[in-house]
């Protein structure tokens, strides 16, 4: 198998049932798929009797994904029969603000990318432990890339990195 090949292999685009399995093309779906469902389930919009049908057809619909049974639907994950609601988006924003911030490290940092293309991770962690993690919980997401001059929020770099892995 050659590099390209094996590359290509590990970063197939497959949509499936399961958030914890999916590609990272279509896992933001997923959490997509889930905060829907919760928003509609605050306003009264969605009964929870219904979550089963709305799931199977949502996954049908946005992914065209069969869903064999409730398991591999909307019991799969631990976070609703846990009670934990408003999670999930807190997913799909770390992604965001990972590529902000490897985008920041592209500009301003070469010798990351290098290194990592050596597999050495040494310089990325110091540099995220001079950008983030000295700051505990002292300073918000938003504080943290408004700092290294971002905006927060800012989906931009997620998906231009979506864009250029995936773009066929």
């Amino acid at each position: 198998m050659t590099e390209a090949e094996f590359v290509a292999a590990i970063n197939r685009v497959e949509p499936g049932p399961i958030r914890v399995e999916a590609d990272e093309l279509t896992y933001d779906l997923h959490i997509m798929l889930r905060v829907r469902m919760e928003m509609a389930l605050m306003d009264g919009s969605l009964a929870v009797a219904d979550i089963p049908h709305v799931w199977r057809d949502a996954m049908r619909d946005d992914l065209g994904v069969e869903i064999a049974d409730d398991a591999n639907g909307c019991l799969q994950d631990v976070h609703w029969s846990s009670g934990y609601i408003g999670s999930f988006p807190t997913y799909t924003i770390g992604n965001a603000t990972a590529a902000q911030l490897m985008t920041h490290f592209d500009d301003t940092r070469a010798d990351i990318r290098a290194a990592l293309d050596r597999a050495d991770t040494a310089p990325l962690r110091a540099a995220l432990g001079d950008a983030v993690w000295q700051h505990g919980r002292s300073r918000s997401r938003a504080g943290i890339v408004d700092q290294l001059g971002m905006k927060p929020n800012d989906t931009g770099p997620y998906l231009a990195y979506l864009g250029s892995k995936f773009a066929a």
